[in-house]
């Protein structure tokens, strides 16, 4: 609707009686929707009547109630670690852009972190480009990728091999690419881990899907490869 602030501000409603004496400026805001993002037999429910914020990669992120809805605007790189604080949940859509870093994303104990492409092509990533142990997202509290791509691209150190994502907590792969260019798609190495794998694909190097803790794996639909080893 129309608004008389860029943010925030008041909604100007075609019922309201507005007394004007002087020339004002009002502001066209449009609710970002996502459609379904991981096709029919996946849907994020969160994906209703929500405003998403734009974001360009480096900024703080602005949460409301302890929760954000960005979505990406532009190919960023940005070198600092991007944390999602216990108790905050964060809602990401990649929107067909590329982020890269070193450090990549912490999810907190009780933090949220839920990833989306919206893009008609899905060409979306989020990419660590670190070596040793690494990961584009290392979680220790609830993950949810519905597509776009996490991508280690870095090399093995010390007998230490970069994921695509450090699985200490819960995690749930409904869609998208999982994948480590040198190391393992998904790490499982807490006690107690849980990975449910619905769709997509998860690909490393050497092992697609590696559980050094006792944990859970379900995978009820999706494909594990591996370019050298194995994929389990």
């Amino acid at each position: 609707g129309w608004y008389t602030a860029e943010s925030g501000g008041t909604q100007v409603k075609a019922t309201d009686t507005v007394s004007i004496t002087s020339d004002i400026i009002l502001y066209a805001r449009w609710v970002h929707n996502h459609p379904i993002c991981a096709g029919s037999s996946c849907s994020d429910g969160s994906h209703g009547n929500v405003e998403w914020a734009k974001w360009n990669g480096e900024d703080d992120i602005t949460y409301t109630n302890n929760v954000a809805y960005v979505y990406l605007t532009t190919d960023a790189t940005n070198g600092r670690q991007i944390t999602v604080n216990n108790g905050y949940t964060l809602y990401l859509c990649l929107n067909g852009k590329t982020l890269t870093g070193s450090a990549g994303y912490t999810i907190e104990n009780n933090g949220t972190l839920v990833i989306c492409d919206c893009s008609e092509e899905k060409t979306g990533k989020v990419v660590n480009t670190c070596e040793g142990l690494a990961a584009a997202v290392y979680n220790f509290g609830s993950f949810t990728l519905y597509s776009g791509t996490l991508e280690s691209t870095g090399s093995e150190s010390g007998n230490r091999a970069p994921s695509g994502l450090y699985n200490y907590s819960v995690a749930t792969i409904c869609g998208g690419t999982i994948k480590s260019t040198n190391g393992y798609g998904i790490t499982a190495d807490f006690s107690n881990n849980v990975t449910t794998m619905t769709g997509g694909t998860v690909t490393g190097k050497q092992i697609a899907f590696y559980m050094g803790e006792p944990g859970t794996f379900t995978m009820t639909g999706g494909t594990l490869t591996s370019t050298s080893s194995h994929g389990i």
